[in-house]
């Protein structure tokens, strides 16, 4: 993969829900989403395995509820490590996966830079989403009426 394949993968705007194209004109900073419509099955294939490996090296680094914390944008810095490599990333074959609608795929190892690099961003993202909803008292306790004030 070059840097130029990776294009596809980085588009910063959100999709139109009612048609397939991107929404260019409403940038959203912080969510890349790729453009199905632009991504061939074979890029389509590349993304989710970046996606899929990220998942499974937080489950294997930090166990099954890290899980939650995998984010698109981690996963595009998968593709830019990867994109900067010489030679091809390591793959393991995942086993079948409810959010693959029960399909088996090929995907980056736990074990390489690129997923550590994008297990670290996805980790912190999510301990400063935290951090930010409780320093700005927009959690669960600014919602809840019972709730005494902090």
């Amino acid at each position: 993969m070059s840097v130029l394949d990776v294009a596809p993968f980085v588009p910063l705007w959100m999709h139109d829900s009612t048609s397939r194209l991107c929404n260019a004109g409403q940038p959203v900073f912080g969510i890349a989403k790729p453009c199905r419509h632009v991504l061939g099955p074979e890029l389509q294939k590349e993304w989710m395995g970046h996606l899929c490996g990220l998942c499974l090296a937080l489950r294997d680094g930090h166990g099954h509820a890290s899980r939650v914390t995998t984010n698109v944008d981690a996963a595009v810095l998968s593709i830019l490590v990867d994109a900067q490599r010489d030679g091809a990333l390591e793959r393991s074959r995942a086993a079948p996966c409810p959010l693959r609608g029960m399909r088996t795929a090929n995907v980056i190892a736990a074990a390489e830079p690129a997923a550590q690099h994008a297990v670290a961003v996805s980790l912190t993202m999510a301990a400063t989403s935290s951090m930010t909803t409780r320093s700005t008292a927009t959690g669960y306790r600014a919602r809840c009426r019972r709730c005494p004030a902090a």
